[in-house]
Parts: C-alpha cells; structure tokens; sequence
C-alpha cells in the first residue's frame, strides 16, 4: 500500500511539474513575436541596426543565466526544487512588467538581464525528474516534459502575435500575469521531491560560474556528451535570436505570421515528444534516437535558410520537431553517470553552460545574419545563419557518435 501511495505521488508531482513548465513556455511564447519588434521601434525600423541589437538583447539575458544558473543549481540541493520554482516565476513576473513599462533600450535590456538571471525552472524541473525516476525511465519523462515546452509554444507566440498586432506591449502584461499565476500554482499544488537525507551542504565554491567547468572535469564521464550538447545549444540560439527579423527580411512577416508558425512548431514538437518519443526509443533504443533527432536537425535548418517561400519554413517544421529526440536521450545518458544527490548541481552547471552558449551566440547568430542582408556583404545570403546552425548540429552529431560508440544501447 505504501509503494502504491509512493507511486501515485509521484506521478502527481511530475504532473504538477509537468504544467509548471507548460505555464513557464508560454509566458516565454507570448513576447518572442513582439520583442524584435520593439527592438526595431526603438531602432529607428531599421532591420539591419535591430537584429544587431536583438543579439546584445539575448546575450544579456543570457549572462544574467550565465551568472546565476550555478548558484540556483546549488541551492536547490541545498535547500529543496519547490523554492527555487516560486523564486523563478515571480522573478520572471516582476521582469516582464518591468520590460513592459520600459521606455528606453537601456531599461529593456535590463528587464532581460533579470529575465536571465531568473530563469530557473527548467533545469530544476529536469532535476525533479531525475529525484522521483528511474534512471531507465528518464528518457521517456524528459520527452513527456517536451511536451509542455510544446504546449507553451502553440499557445504562447500565436497569442503573442495577436496580441501585439494591437499593442507591443500587451504580450508583456499578459506574460508577467501567467508567470504570477504559474507561481501560485507552484506555491499551492507542487511538492517537495528533494529529501532531507539527499540534501547538500551549499559551498561558494560550487555555486559560480567557474565552478560548473569544475564539475565536467570532476565528472569526465559526461564531458563528450556536454562538449555534444554545447554545439546543439549554440545552433539553437539562432531561432531566438534571427529568426522573427529573418521572416520579417524574408517574407514581410508580422508578428500574427510569426507567431503562427511558432505555434505550429509547437504542435509539431508536442507530437513528438509526446506521442512518438517513446515508442521511436523503445523501437531503436537511446542513442539511435539521438542520431536520428540530431540528423533531423542538420537537415531541417538547411531548409529553413534555403526556403525561397513561407511553404518551406512549414515543410521544416515537421523534421525539424524530429530533434527533439536528442534531448531526452542525452538527459538520460548524464543523469544516469551523476549521483542522485547532485542532479541539482548537474542540472544547474548545464543550464549554465548553456547560458555561456547563449553569451556568444546571439551575438554570432544576429551578426551573421546582419552581415549577408547588409550592401557590404560579398553575396546576399539571408539564411547564413541558419546554415552555419546546421554546421553545428552535424558536429554535434559527429560527437555524439564518437563517444557512444562503446555504450550499450539502452532500448525501453
């Protein structure tokens, strides 16, 4: 009886858990459409000038993650997942408003410096996975927790587009009231997973940022798979940071469009990751879902920066949604060779480094596409960008098959 009560509590949490996320996407979903846009008000609508500012936008947002990621991780060993989830959506709440009264670059760029600094939610909901599941069954759990990603982004940049059709800043107010709801849901409904007897005693000298390139090199066994999934973080960088301005350059896009085709790749990854990733893993196992999701990649951001029309952005999305199985794959592969105790600081130290990623690489990213739409470009080639994000993910592939050429393949 009391394994059975165990059991229901866990699925429970995990459910819980599972629409805090889906909460947290779509208070994220609803500005990607209109924050390029504001940028290019405050531009002068100049699309050049706008997605060299976007890339500094993104790149301070990502410092402020840079920074705190670390810090969030250790706590969160320390003292439990449900604080730093509270801490996490109203953090976010107070940024949104604060972005949404901003009457100047300077304010704006400081809303997503919080922003970065705040966003904790979804390394810490990897990490109560990895405390309530089976090291065998995480990979079906990390892709279930796609699907909130998914839902987040059909529902968010579609409501984001309609909404900034009439007012720019209204996705903002709308943002930071979903991220306040999703705080109380948190508060009332979400429990503990971290007990007592697995806590950790907090050191600074775990909780900076240096301190998560000590952590890969205590735990050599993951650092492959990390070198793996930085090339993947950086490639993904390019959709945040080009890919609004990129439609708009391309096709003339509005924000209703762009977040149109947002909530259509939300579609398309919910599907996957919810109703194909465990029947895909369970038919060819782990790391031939990992090949396949990074292939999938390669293949469909070529298309995105060939598309001579709007057609063949929509014929990507489908393939592209097929990346997604890399992620949940290699959660499982890291989390599997890291003590349950440190799942926190796991966590945290990746979200870091994906923060340092997201440092470099919207300014790379909005550069390059800058460059090949500006007259002193050699050729005009709007979609370098995307190209040069495909270039990573087959590194990224390549890595990967390098470093589990002599794991057993783990088929579910």
């Amino acid at each position: 009886m009391e394994v059975q009560d165990q059991s229901k509590a866990k699925i429970g949490g995990f459910l819980f858990v599972f629409l805090t996320v889906a909460l947290d996407m779509l208070a994220i979903g609803v500005i990607i459409p209109v924050l390029p846009k504001i940028v290019k008000e405050f531009a002068g609508g100049d699309i050049e000038n706008a997605a060299r500012v976007t890339g500094i936008y993104a790149t301070g947002a990502a410092i402020g993650m840079f920074l705190s990621m670390p810090v969030i991780g250790a706590l969160s060993d320390r003292f439990g997942r449900k604080p730093i989830f509270l801490a996490s959506n109203f953090g976010q709440a107070i940024a949104l408003v604060i972005g949404a009264l901003s009457p100047n670059l300077i304010v704006l760029f400081l809303s997503r410096l919080l922003a970065g600094v705040m966003s904790s939610s979804v390394s810490t909901a990897y990490a109560y996975i990895a405390d309530t599941t089976e090291p065998s069954k995480r990979s079906v759990k990390f892709g279930i927790l796609g699907v909130a990603f998914g839902l987040g982004f059909i529902i968010g940049p579609a409501m984001g587009g309609i909404l900034g059709e009439h007012d720019l800043r209204l996705p903002f107010w709308i943002s930071a009231f979903i991220a306040t709801l999703n705080g109380v849901f948190c508060l009332l409904f979400v429990k503990e997973s971290l007990p007592l007897d697995k806590r950790r005693d907090f050191h600074w000298k775990n909780a900076n940022p240096v301190a998560t390139f000590s952590f890969f090199k205590e735990n050599r066994k993951i650092e492959g798979f990390v070198l793996a999934k930085m090339f993947n973080d950086l490639a993904q960088v390019v959709f945040m940071s080009t890919f609004v301005l990129y439609a708009d350059y391309r096709f003339g896009w509005h924000t209703q469009n762009t977040g149109a085709f947002l909530a259509a790749t939300g579609v398309a990854t919910m599907i996957v990751q919810g109703g194909l990733i465990k029947r895909i893993i369970k038919a060819m196992g782990e790391k031939k879902a990992m090949f396949l999701g990074l292939s999938a990649g390669v293949v469909s951001f070529f298309m995105y920066g060939i598309a001579p029309s709007p057609f063949w952005l929509y014929i990507a999305i489908p393939i592209g949604a097929f990346w997604g199985l890399n992620n949940a794959a290699l959660q499982a592969f890291v989390t599997s060779k890291i003590d349950p105790h440190e799942q926190g600081r796991l966590q945290g130290s990746l979200s870091s480094l994906t923060a340092l990623v997201g440092v470099f690489g919207p300014f790379i990213f909005s550069q390059i596409f800058a460059y090949f739409i500006s007259p002193n470009a050699i050729f005009i080639i709007p979609g370098a960008a995307f190209f040069f994000a495909g270039f990573l993910v087959a590194v990224s592939l390549f890595i990967t098959f390098k470093i589990t050429k002599n794991e057993p393949d783990r088929v579910h």
